[in-house]
């Protein structure tokens, strides 16, 4: 607590008469607040407020300037390190009023304001800014928000990281990531790691795709498996069954849709050409060797290429789906122990 100094211009709408307690930053801004509100917020300032308080300058209650009078009631004065800019976002996230509107360069002050006074409210809620809005649909703006949660230590770090995925690590890097820590780099680049291998684990064994489930079609068998070998995947396409189609690769039967021989090998090996780096794996797409190996197997007729391009695309698209679905099982390892 000191004695009132000269203040400095500063907006802000925290110049209530009721106050009873003045908090002043560096730059003499004096915000005139609420002692219960702050108690309420804030164990330390609640702490602060419950000790003796020492004779003071005497400030003005009734005005919004303050100001020596010999006659007015006097309100204590507590001196902060805050800026004047970040204790206005602070107490504007302590008082029932919408959340400021705040820069991701504003948010880490405000964090670390909140945590010195163990306001646990704020804090969570100027966490939650981080991730607001379309805060993570651009990569590379998930990676600035990663290093300032990161570097901030708040949960908002794993959706950072995940959400980067989407985007490369590329020679441009945005400039916050310099600040961030060696351990935290090293989780991130784990993390990117780890996504990889699984999704090429997965890409790599068809055996492990769930055909049956997200492609509704079932790998290899169906009693087929002696005309067309064991390393064949069977793609069902509806067929006109004209004479144009190559008989060697293509099985049908009567009320059933025709089966187009695939081999194995080149849906993988088209695959790994695609996903060479995991935010290639949210694009995947039909390979173009793959459909022009299926318009050999049908043949010219139009009606047959149009049907094998729509299943074509249909399976990649469930192919992509499924492989975000391994991409959201891995976990992001952001804890220290966390680093095998």
């Amino acid at each position: 607590m000191s004695e009132a100094t000269a203040t400095t211009s500063f907006s802000h709408p925290f110049t209530k008469s009721s106050a009873d307690v003045i908090l002043r930053t560096p730059d003499g801004v004096e915000f005139r607040v609420h002692k219960l509100i702050l108690s309420e917020a804030s164990p330390v300032f609640g702490d602060m407020f419950t000790l003796p308080q020492p004779e003071l300058g005497l400030v003005d209650a009734s005005s919004a300037s303050p100001s020596v009078t010999t006659e007015a009631p006097k309100l204590p004065v507590v001196d902060v390190t805050e800026t004047s800019q970040t204790l206005d976002h602070l107490l504007r996230l302590c008082y029932p009023m919408d959340d400021p509107m705040l820069a991701l360069s504003e948010i880490a002050p405000v964090i670390r304001a909140a945590r010195k006074y163990d306001m646990k409210w704020a804090t969570d809620r100027a966490g939650r800014m981080l991730v607001q809005d379309r805060a993570l649909n651009d990569p590379k703006d998930a990676l600035r928000v990663f290093a300032v949660a990161s570097d901030l230590d708040v949960p908002q770090a794993e959706e950072a990281a995940k959400a980067s995925l989407r985007g490369p690590l590329g020679s441009s890097l945005p400039y916050e990531l310099d600040g961030v820590s060696p351990a935290s780099l090293y989780r991130l680049l784990e993390y990117r790691r780890r996504v990889h291998v699984a999704v090429m684990r997965y890409l790599t064994d068809p055996v492990g795709w769930a055909f049956k489930r997200d492609f509704g079609i079932e790998p290899r068998d169906w009693g087929l498996s002696d005309n067309f070998g064991s390393d064949a995947i069977l793609l069902p396409f509806w067929l006109c069954r004209g004479d144009h189609l190559d008989d060697d690769n293509v099985y049908w039967y009567p009320g059933e849709p025709s089966h187009v021989r695939i081999d194995q090998i080149n849906v993988i090996g088209a695959l790994v050409e695609q996903v060479q780096h995991i935010h290639e794996a949210f694009n995947i797409s039909t390979p173009i060797r793959l459909r022009d190996e299926a318009f050999q197997l049908v043949g010219d007729c139009e009606k047959c290429r149009m049907e094998a391009v729509s299943f074509l695309d249909d399976f990649f698209r469930c192919l992509r789906d499924a492989v975000e679905e391994v991409i959201a099982e891995v976990e992001v390892p952001l804890d220290e122990e966390d680093d095998s």
